[in-house]
């Protein structure tokens, strides 16, 4: 189920994708990265797209911080079993996108935050 609203369903585009679990402090750094980069101006809610660089300085090893997996689009069904292909997403090259809504008290709330993979890099 949806964190924000338990009676929804939780869903997700082509990719599934998070934080691993222990990159909480890695997560902190990427939401104050995203803050920062809110326009004051706007009263609805903003979508924040950024490299993980920006976040957390150079590196070749972000893509390492994140976890999960997509469906294999060229055979999304193993006929045999009937369960779901699913492959590990490759992060090299992602970037984020921090989600913000208004917290009814002049500021921003997070909504949801996570990894964009290239999308060539995974089908």
């Amino acid at each position: 189920m949806d964190a924000e609203g338990m009676s929804r369903k939780h869903k997700c585009d082509f990719f599934s994708t998070a934080f691993n679990h222990d990159q909480g402090e890695a997560f902190m750094h990427a939401d104050l990265r995203g803050r920062s980069q809110l326009d004051p101006h706007k009263t609805d809610g903003q979508y924040i797209r950024f490299q993980p660089e920006d976040a957390w300085g150079p590196g070749s090893d972000h893509h390492e911080r994140f976890r999960d997996f997509y469906i294999d689009p060229k055979n999304p069904v193993d006929q045999a079993s009937g369960s779901i292909n699913c492959n590990p997403v490759d992060f090299r090259g992602a970037g984020l996108l921090a989600i913000y809504d208004p917290d009814g008290r002049g500021g921003y709330k997070l909504v949801t935050m996570y990894p964009e993979p290239e999308r060539d890099r995974n089908t």
